[in-house]
This record gives C-alpha cells, structure tokens and sequence, in this order.
C-alpha cells in the first residue's frame, strides 16, 4: 500500500502520461504540434483524487508503523480502499477515453488531434490497484485486532454453550457417582444382614424350652 502510494505520487508529476499530436493544414503548409503531458498537466479534476489517494495511502502507513490509532468513526484501511477503487477506475476511463483538443481554427484552416497512451498511465493504473489490495488487507487486520480485543468478561454465544455443556456432563457425572456409592452402599449392608448367625438358647434348639423349665 506504501509503495503504491509512493510510486503514484511520482509518476503523477514525473512521469508522461501522453502524447499529443496536433495538425493545423492551411493553403500555405501543415504545421505539427505535439507534446508530452504528465497526469497533473493532463487532467483538471481527476488529478486531485489520485494525489487525495496516494497522500492518504501514505498517511495510513505511517500510522501504522508508529503505532498510532485515530478514532474516526471509520477504519483507515476502509477509507484507502474506496479511495483507490475510485482512482482505478478514473485512470480505466482515461485510458478508453482519450482528452480531446479543445479550441477554434480559422475557417481556412484544418485542425485535426490525436493522443497516444505513455508509460505513465499504465504504471499509476498498477500503482493504484496495489493501493487498493494494500487498503483491502489493512480493513481485514483491523477487524480482526478489533475481534481479539474484546472484553474478555463477555464471551460470545458459543462459548456460553460449551461452558453451559461442561457444567451439565460435570452435574451428570456426579448423579452418576452419587448412585453408584448408594448401590455399594446397599450391596454391603445386604450382606452383612445374611452373614450373621442366628441366636439360639442355650442347650436346646430353636421352639425347645429349657431344661431346667418342667416341673420335678
């Protein structure tokens, strides 16, 4: 994104974008008037945006690489990818439709004009869709910083459900154990019940009375 804030920023000044050839025919000869124009001298309005584009593609690097974080209301990288979108399709439209030569000839003369496409056009072209890549994947990391630093007190929906799940296994579990110690426990005190021997008097077999009990 930097780069192609850089490499924009220069070639709107330094680079040609176009070559004009002009022609005047008259009774006395033709006459050739050509030149080579950068985007800056090319265009009146469009120029603006793209140099609005570069500026801020470049502000929003330094922003990052210092840490800093302005509280706009809208995140930086949304703000360079709209401006970048723009500016490649300003410079698509440029290069499809040519400027064309504005001015009044004599009616004796003939006045036609051409323009061809320069390196420049191509390389602001690039350089404005490397800006927009750069402002896409600047949005994305801005939202995901935004999604890890939320409040970690308030957990999201789908880890109320897997913390409410824990607690219902660990709740069923504890059934489970409680029951299972209730039947040892019963299992133990039935056992102990059916291995004590039986209480018989002394001498005698269960219903016998004692001995020492009739008369002499």
């Amino acid at each position: 994104m930097g780069s192609g804030g850089l490499v924009l920023l220069v070639i709107l000044f330094l680079v040609k974008w176009y070559e004009a050839d002009v022609r005047l025919g008259s009774s006395s000869g033709l006459e050739v008037l050509g030149g080579s124009y950068n985007g800056w001298h090319a265009f009146t309005h469009s120029r603006w945006l793209w140099l609005v584009t570069a500026v801020v593609a470049l502000g929003a690097v330094l922003l990052t690489l210092s840490g800093t974080r302005l509280d706009l209301g809208v995140r930086v990288g949304t703000v360079v990818l709209a401006l970048s979108g723009l500016s490649v399709v300003t410079i698509l439209y440029r290069v499809i439709h040519h400027p064309v030569a504005r001015g009044e000839a004599p009616a004796h003369v003939r006045l036609s004009s051409s323009y061809g496409l320069e390196l420049g056009i191509w390389i602001g072209l690039v350089a404005a869709l490397a800006i927009a890549c750069g402002g896409y994947l600047a949005m994305r990391d801005e939202a995901a910083t935004i999604e890890a630093s939320r409040d970690p007190a308030q957990p999201d929906a789908g880890r109320e459900l897997a913390l409410a799940a824990a607690a219902a296994q660990g709740a069923f579990s504890g059934l489970v154990v409680q029951g299972a110690a209730a039947s040892r426990h019963s299992a133990a005190s039935s056992g102990a019940t059916s291995g004590a021997a039986p209480t018989h008097p002394p001498g005698g077999s269960p219903g016998q009375a004692p001995a020492g009990s009739h008369g002499g």
